[in-house]
């Protein structure tokens, strides 16, 4: 139940109407310090509603893992501690710095209003940099003119001075069309997922179900996929993750396993692509000494080791095997490191393009062309010249017998021949003995 007191300014109640109407939010969270003056007190004195205050910056929580995004943050912040209150607002919102957020300028130290824009610009750019993409800024002087701040950050950052009214989006979705703006990214060179090689002409060329995937996802949202580093060699986990983590990728071009850790969650994940499992091709043998020993017998089809594979990139190994007169190679699922198995891409636990490249895998996925992409990562290595077909499979020849074996075919050929003359000797005997006793 929503309460409007009379008391409250005209134009405070305009905007809040405006924001529940828009956002259909259902809690308030509120930052502030108590010796700080700003227009969201006005809201808990004279609203009834859902709300969360904190004015110690010391024990704020992590909200993601008790709270849903149905929210609106509004933090009042001063000029001369912004970048340190946007530090403590982005820790306590993070995996969810998407939800909206109104940051009010405390009435105390107030900059002259020539210098005002400038402040306004310094802290919208702030808030890009810890990627809260959703944020508007006011001051006290919104009451009387109802200027308010917000950022475009696609192409470029531009700062937008918008004068409130009725119709006014105070949130608008940003990411319709990003205008160009670099998706950053780097393939881990996981083949066949994604593949790396030049053409004729020297140029580098990148192919594989990952990097179609990504390439689509950038073109759906009008953007660019950027290759942070040149790719040269395979990738492990460990260091894409350092990259998203440090901020300089936003989604790698990799597809790996969904591990759980205790008291994590999977917010350095995307939404699952695929759900199969990570089990073994037998025969399994003795054990290699190195992963790189592996990777070569694996791709070899060395007969004298089981290895384990991931429903994924088996799709790779069954279509060699459609070459060869008999397969070497089954995909046995009672030998599995992890029979339900969720595969995902590696992506900044803050990335903006998060609930975008969810929504994009769930359409990809429902009209089949994630699985027709891996069904095309055979074709993918061909052209890539980084496969060729032939029939590994061990041929059956002809071979002459030895004197043991002709020996003992004749002798069974032998007992055959005189056990059928002995029959053939019976039954021409009884038959001359019931000639014989007929004449008689």
């Amino acid at each position: 139940m929503w309460n409007c007191s009379e008391s409250l300014d005209p134009k405070l109640q305009e905007i809040w109407r405006s924001l529940k109407k828009e956002l259909s939010f259902r809690t308030l969270i509120y930052l502030k310090k108590d010796s700080c003056n700003c227009l969201g007190d006005e809201f808990l004195k004279d609203y009834t509603i859902t709300s969360i205050v904190w004015d110690q910056v010391k024990s704020l929580p992590h909200l993601k893992m008790s709270q849903d995004i149905d929210i609106l943050v509004v933090s009042c912040i001063r000029p001369t501690e912004y970048q340190v209150n946007l530090g403590y607002l982005s820790s306590m919102l993070n995996y969810m710095r998407h939800v909206p957020i109104w940051l009010d300028i405390c009435a105390d130290g107030m900059p002259i209003k020539g210098s005002f824009k400038n402040l306004a610009e310094n802290i919208l750019k702030r808030c890009w940099e810890l990627r809260m993409a959703n944020v508007i800024l006011t001051s006290s002087e919104f009451l009387r003119s109802g200027q308010i701040y917000a950022y475009q950050p696609f192409p470029i950052f531009h700062l937008l001075s918008l004068e409130y009214h009725n119709a006014l989006q105070l949130f608008p979705y940003k990411l319709s069309n990003l205008y160009g703006y670099n998706i950053r990214t780097i393939p881990d060179l996981n083949e066949p997922f994604t593949i790396a090689h030049r053409d004729a002409s020297g140029k580098l060329v990148m192919s594989g179900m990952i990097w179609r995937m990504l390439m689509e996802f950038a073109r759906h949202l009008n953007g660019t996929l950027q290759l942070i580093i040149e790719p040269r060699e395979y990738i492990g986990f460990g260091r894409l993750q350092q990259y998203v983590q440090n901020g300089s990728m936003d989604i790698a071009a990799s597809v790996n396993v969904v591990v759980h850790y205790p008291n994590r969650a999977f917010f350095e994940y995307a939404y699952p692509m695929d759900i199969g499992s990570w089990c073994t091709m037998l025969p399994i043998e003795r054990i290699l000494s190195s992963h790189e020993a592996m990777g070569k017998q694996r791709s070899s089809f060395n007969t004298s080791n089981g290895y384990t594979l991931t429903s994924m990139k088996w799709h790779l190994f069954q279509g060699q095997q459609n070459y060869f007169k008999k397969p070497l190679f089954r995909y046995s699922n009672d030998l599995c490191m992890q029979k339900l198995t969720f595969f995902a891409l590696l992506m900044n636990e803050n990335c903006v393009y998060r609930e975008e490249l969810h929504k994009f895998t769930l359409y990809l996925s429902e009209h089949g062309f994630l699985q027709f992409w891996n069904q095309q990562i055979l074709s993918d290595m061909l052209e890539a010249n980084l496969l060729r077909l032939a029939d590994l499979s061990i041929p059956l020849k002809a071979q002459p017998i030895s004197w043991d074996e002709w020996l003992y075919v004749s002798a069974l050929y032998g007992i055959g021949l005189s056990i059928g003359v002995v029959i053939f000797l019976v039954e021409l005997s009884i038959y001359y003995v019931n000639i014989f006793l007929d004449n008689l």
